[in-house]
Parts: C-alpha cells; sequence; structure tokens
C-alpha cells in the first residue's frame, strides 16, 4: 500500500474505470519509465512567468528523504546520479494549500483495517496537523530547494532550528488551546481554526472518509491476496474462530494535504506510521535529548488503543456501524453495509482477484497458456486474440509477475484491454467499465459451473471425499487381515474336518 509506483498504477486503473470517483490523486509520472513524457511537459512551460511546480519523491522512501521540486527538466539532473533499478513518482505541487500562522501544514490521519477479506475499516477522528518550520511561500527558482518552506515531514523538520517543539509543560498549562504555536498540533485543535477559515468541516470529513475508503478500495484485491497467501482460508471452528477473516489487523497512516478551499488531496499513505511519542532534540553541546512529546501520546495513545477495543472480540466480529458498539475517536469507513449501499460497483477490481485464483492460484502467475485456456472455456473473447491482448497486458505492466507470465494487477488490466474490445470504439469509460463487470462475472460463473462446484458446496465435497477415502482403508484392512489370517485358518479347518 506504501509503494508509490504501485499505488499509482492502481489509482490509474481505477481512473479508468471510475474517472469522476478518483479525483484527489493528482496528475502523475512514473520515473525514468515516463521521463520523456515528463520532460516534455515541463519543456512546454519553459518560457512561463509562473510555470507549474511538481514534486518528485522515491517509491519506496520515507521521512522526506530524497524529495525534491521540478518545475524544468534541468531539475531533473538528480535523477541522473540514482539507480536505474530505482523508481520515483512525480506529482502535480498543490502550489496553493491552506496555511496556519504563514505555515504549510497537513494532516496525520489514522486508519485501522480491522479486516481485508471482507474489508473492514476505520479512520480515527482525532489526527496530528504537522506543520513546516519555515513560512511558506510560492515555489519560485530561487525557493525549490527550501525544503522546510514547502515539506511537512515531521523527520525532516525537526532538524531545523525554527522547530517549535511543544514540551509537557506547555501543553499542560495552555488555556484552551494546548500546544497553539507549536509545529504539531491536535487535530481537534485546528477544527475550530479551520471553520473560521470558511471550511465546512462536516463536508471535509465526508471527502477524508470517501477518499480512504476509495484508496483502500483500489489496494484491496492485492491486500486479499497477501492475506489469504498467509491465513489460507479455513473452517473457522476449526482454528477455534467464528470467523476466520479476522486473524490481524493494522493501523495505516495517511497524509492528507488541504489546499485554500479546503479540498483533501491524498499525499502518500504509510504502511507502518511511527508510534514513538518521544522527540528529538540536540542540546548546545551536540547531545541528542529526548523528551516527550505530549501531543504525539495524546493522539496515538488514542489511536492505538481504541484501535485495540474495536479488535479485542474477535468472537463477537467486528462492529458494523456506530450504533452496533462503541467505536471511541473512530467511525466507520468500509463495512458490509457501506460497501453494499455506496461501493458496490468498485468491487469488480477484487471480484477480478477472485477470478484470476481460480485459475491461477493465490502464489503462481497465470500463462498465456492459461489465459487462453480461461478465454475459451468461458467464452468471453475470441481465443485467437487471447495471446495479443496477453502479450499487450505484460507490455503496459511495469509490474508484470515476468515477461511469459502475469501477476493479479496485469490479469485485470487485460480483461480491461478485452472488454475494451467488447465495446464500440467511441463508448466512454463507463462503458468499458461495465463491460469489463461484465466480463469478470462470466468468469466466475462459468468456471464455478465447469468445475460443478459452487462456493456453498465445497464442505459437502470435501465430507464425500473424506467417506470415500475411509471406504477405501476399511477395505483395505480388511484385505490385510485376511491375508493375514489364512495361512493360519488353513490348517486348523483341516484339522478338524480330518
Amino acid at each position: 500500500v506504501s509503494k508509490k509506483v504501485e499505488n499509482f498504477n492502481r489509482f490509474k486503473r481505477m481512473q479508468r474505470l471510475f474517472p469522476e470517483h478518483f479525483d484527489f490523486c493528482p496528475p502523475t509520472w512514473v520515473l525514468p519509465a515516463d521521463r520523456a513524457i515528463f520532460e516534455v511537459v515541463l519543456s512546454r512551460q519553459t518560457k512561463k512567468k509562473k510555470p507549474n511546480t511538481y514534486i518528485i519523491k522515491p517509491s519506496e522512501g520515507s521521512q522526506g528523504a530524497g524529495i525534491y521540486l521540478a518545475q524544468h527538466p534541468s531539475d531533473l539532473v538528480q535523477l541522473d546520479h540514482v539507480d536505474d533499478h530505482k523508481q520515483w513518482v512525480a506529482q502535480r505541487y498543490v502550489d496553493k494549500p491552506m496555511l496556519l500562522d504563514g505555515h504549510k501544514f497537513d494532516l496525520r490521519l489514522y486508519v485501522l483495517v480491522a479486516s481485508v477479506d471482507p474489508p473492514r475499516v476505520y479512520l480515527c477522528r482525532e489526527g496530528l496537523v504537522r506543520l513546516a518550520s519555515e513560512a511558506y511561500c510560492k515555489p519560485a527558482k530561487e525557493n525549490l530547494q527550501d525544503v522546510y518552506k514547502h515539506l511537512t515531514n515531521y523527520s525532516l523538520n525537526k532538524t531545523n532550528e525554527n522547530y517549535v517543539h511543544t514540551t509537557v509543560e506547555e501543553f499542560e498549562t495552555d488555556e484552551g488551546v494546548p500546544g497553539v504555536g507549536g509545529s504539531k498540533r491536535l487535530l481537534s485543535d485546528v477544527v475550530p481554526v479551520l471553520e473560521e477559515k470558511g471550511v465546512d468541516v462536516d463536508k471535509m470529513w465526508e471527502q477524508v472518509i470517501d477518499m480512504v475508503a476509495k484508496t483502500v478500495l483500489a489496494t484491496l484485491p492485492s491486500l486479499c491476496q497477501a492475506y489469504r497467501r498467509n491465513f489460507p482460508r479455513q473452517d473457522p471452528a476449526a482454528c477455534g474462530l467464528l470467523d476466520d477473516s479476522y486473524r490481524c489487523f493494522q493501523i495505516m497512516g495517511f497524509d492528507v494535504l488541504l489546499d485554500k478551499t479546503g479540498k483533501p488531496h491524498l499525499l502518500e499513505v504509510n504502511s507502518k506510521p511511527a508510534f514513538s511519542v518521544l522527540h528529538e532534540q540536540e542540546r548546545e553541546d551536540g547531545v541528542l535529548e529526548l523528551d516527550v512529546s505530549p501531543i504525539d501520546l495524546d493522539v496515538k495513545a488514542l489511536a492505538v488503543g481504541d484501535a485495540l477495543k474495536i479488535i479485542s472480540n474477535p468472537e463477537a466480529g467486528p462492529p458494523e456501524s456506530e450504533d452496533d458498539a462503541d467505536l471511541g475517536s473512530y467511525c466507520p469507513v468500509l463495512t458490509k453495509q457501506i460497501i453494499e449501499e455506496e461501493y458496490e460497483e468498485m468491487l469488480v477490481y477484487d471480484r477480478a482477484r477472485v477470478a484470476y485464483e481460480l485459475h491461477a492460484g493465490c502464489r503462481g502467475g497465470m500463462s498465456s497458456t492459461q489465459f487462453g485456456m480461461m478465454i475459451r472455456s468461458c467464452g468471453v473473447g475470441d481465443p485467437q486474440e487471447a495471446d495479443m491482448v496477453f502479450s499487450q497486458a505484460i507490455s503496459d505492466a511495469s509490474n508484470g509477475f515476468s515477461n511469459r507470465s502475469m501477476n493479479m494487477d496485469t490479469f485485470a488490466d487485460a480483461l480491461i484491454l478485452l472488454a475494451a474490445q467488447q465495446v464500440d470504439p467511441r463508448a466512454g469509460e463507463q462503458e468499458i467499465a461495465t463491460q469489463f463487470d461484465k466480463v469478470v462475472r462470466q468468469i466466475l460463473d462459468r468456471t464455478r459451473e465447469i468445475r460443478g462446484v459452487k462456493g456453498d458446496d465445497r464442505g459437502l465435497v470435501l465430507v464425500l471425499v473424506l467417506v470415500l477415502v475411509m471406504l477405501v482403508l476399511v477395505l483395505v484392512l480388511v484385505l490385510v487381515l485376511v491375508l493375514l489370517l489364512v495361512p493360519v485358518l488353513v490348517p486348523v479347518c483341516y484339522g478338524i474336518v480330518w
């Protein structure tokens, strides 16, 4: 989830199917694969007085390391001195952010993923507000390197002498607004300030919840596949649980930026957000000193504590809504009821994952032969074109399983290509999405029909197989006993007759 390139590819796929639902992700290019195209974009604004700014991030980077801004092709020279196998993402920079005390800021929000199969996701309504340590100014050639003005990462800004740490004493003595003036603040304390700036906070929360839900849905197939790879499906009663989908959980960190209108933009997702409550500061003698950060302690203790309460009773199952249980500081984002009411159509990608696993399993890739056999047996396309679709999907995917087999993401891309061939060339994205859903459903239905095993009948089939095995074992045992007793019984019977 936290790998930026893979996330972008998933968003790109979902944007093609549902373009109106994924506008919270800015225009993005993957480097070095898209470098030539991206350089053309930068070249077109060379003579502009106010060129657009783009932020370059390493795909697997964290804590602000390796991030820089670019406006012209010459700004990409840093990419010439890195490993060719390292991937980066370039995104349109939001140059009109909302400010606090003249500083740029972002929100660190905590999202509890209680289960992925089926998905149960909750958002903590308390969070961290992290400010850049220097006053913001619009990006220009002379300040592109001033990271303390443009980046809000705590790990980066804490090294700046202008970073303002809120101590325990200040936190406890501040009247009304704890941590006021600090570089890190409670979201609940900043909300009134946002309202004063004209932000519709209720609408903002609705947009954030919707953004989190769609982000998880975009990554859901990969999450489900990884989950079932580690926790194969089994009879819940056999493993001592009432629900075998509830065997692990994770708290993720979503970094969200508000523009000047109050609209939230997703910056990135952290699969392992820091839960440290200590602040590092260097004394005059150069020695690092650790001090408790009351802001971190307040937020993280609440986020972790309430998350543990939600998942602490697996036998009862996770609550489906705020009315069913005490969620504490969390609110539901994805539950069975919410998905059925709002996001059912977006599960098509996850249904494609199920189709992939039926034909390739959870661990292996799908070969061209397997793909062609599936197309032919399920009747979802021209078998003669299967190889062409397979090759094109592999070629287009930057994360294909190999050059001879496809992973689950590439499989979905292939089915989208197949669906696009089956509609009018002038058809829009909605028609392609509808046809894609039909193709996936037909594969699922036809596969189960051919195999003669419906999902609900698998338990019965297993029982019948076990019974047959037991009968065979009994027959073998009887035969062995007969063979062993014959040499003994024949002389005895002969003696009696004699």
